[in-house]
């Protein structure tokens, strides 16, 4: 638990340094000043923030996954392992050849998730980014729903497009305002909030 909350205040902590040096300036927004003048301190914001949050669900994933293994291997279940064993690839095989070496269920069991955890750990960090597939994909195998707040979602996805277009252009068609970023990012700490919530539930 200690290590959801401290992953979940280390975030809020540093987007508020990234407010404070990129955005806050440009807040309440001034008629004169347009994104000559906000551009490049909006896009850092971008890339860093979404950033960021890619790093915060991949850990909270990751953490969640090893915590649920460990519980099994000490007697204890949780509900993750449940969606951890569904999206393994292995499977439990039964050997239908007499040996004397019998394996327990539970060294088979402890084998599929020894292989799941590197399976599952190249997963979460070779999916690049925070749309909402991209979620669906790190935390479901661990059973954490994606909040279904729409102003959240909504940011999320505008976010994560914009931090596209900024990342692979030098010069972009459009650039948010500092203010609907500033909005964007808030949101996102909300559904991070609930993720990190949920995981807490769920390791209890």
């Amino acid at each position: 638990m200690v290590y959801l909350d401290n992953q979940y205040d280390v975030l809020v902590d540093y987007m508020r340094d990234l407010a404070e040096k990129f955005i806050l300036r440009y807040l309440p927004p001034k008629p004169e000043e347009g994104p000559e003048i906000y551009g490049l301190d909006v896009r850092s914001y971008c890339l860093l923030a979404h950033a960021a949050l890619e790093e915060f669900f991949e850990n909270i994933a990751i953490h969640v996954m090893h915590e649920s293994v460990i519980c099994f291997l000490k007697g204890n279940l949780r509900r993750p392992l449940l969606s951890i064993i569904s999206h393994a690839k292995n499977r439990l095989r039964v050997d239908e050849v007499n040996d004397i070496n019998e394996q327990t269920v539970f060294d088979c069991t402890r084998n599929i998730l020894d292989d799941f955890k590197s399976q599952f750990s190249k997963e979460v960090y070779d999916n690049h980014g925070t749309s909402i597939d991209c979620l669906r994909k790190i935390l479901m195998p661990v059973y954490i729903n994606i909040p279904d707040n729409v102003n959240w979602r909504n940011s999320l996805k505008q976010l994560t497009k914009d931090r596209g277009s900024i990342a692979h252009k030098q010069v972009v068609d459009r650039i948010p305002s500092p203010e609907d970023v500033y909005t964007y990012v808030k949101d996102c700490l909300k559904m991070a909030k609930n993720v990190r919530d949920q995981a807490k539930r769920l390791l209890r």
